[in-house]
């Protein structure tokens, strides 16, 4: 899996092949078979892991957190620490959330594991919170402002400048989702 999210983050899907990830990770090709049917699997394997992996760790401490803005600061939080410390994954999920090699099937599932931003949301909507629109879009707009928060962190050097401009860029997405 650590070969295969090096290369296709370095060499994208089509250039990357099953040789090339059996060559790196040091087993015969034959063996990649053994687990994976083709590189599509592969691939949307990776990706379904990946999702899951940062959806674990956003929900942890989570529950700890009293207030709504509390609770979208924490998955804010997580998502800054886990994407700036996983630069590969984030950035591969990211680029292949947009292709046509994952498929509809390992889009919907890794869904599910984000589940608990929609119901956060809803509650929020319907105590009146936040502005109302559709739970699914808002944390699709949400998503979105953490996703570039994270890209435009990653290329600030100092820790002290991403923390204070983490801060600011969340008090903005706040300010833009409150009744």
């Amino acid at each position: 899996m650590e070969a295969a999210l090096k290369l296709f983050s370095e060499k994208g899907f089509k250039e990357t092949s099953t040789a090339n990830i059996s060559q790196l990770a040091g087993v015969a090709t034959g063996t990649l078979f053994l687990y994976f049917e083709n590189k599509e699997e592969l691939i949307n394997r990776l990706y379904l892991e990946s999702k899951e992996e940062f959806a674990n760790y956003a929900r942890q401490g989570l529950e700890e957190q009293k207030t709504l803005k509390a609770e979208l600061r924490h998955i804010w939080d997580r998502w800054i620490a886990w994407s700036t410390s996983h630069p590969e994954k984030s950035g591969f999920m990211l680029h292949f959330s947009a292709t046509p090699y994952i498929s509809k099937m390992t889009k919907e599932a890794s869904m599910t594991n984000f589940s608990f931003i929609n119901v956060i949301i809803r509650k929020a909507s319907t105590d009146k919170q936040i502005i109302t629109l559709s739970p699914e879009l808002l944390a699709s707009v949400i998503m979105g402002q953490m996703v570039a928060m994270g890209k435009f962190l990653l290329k600030q050097p100092d820790k002290k400048t991403r923390d204070t401009w983490s801060a600011q860029g969340f008090e903005v997405m706040w300010k833009g989702i409150q009744k």
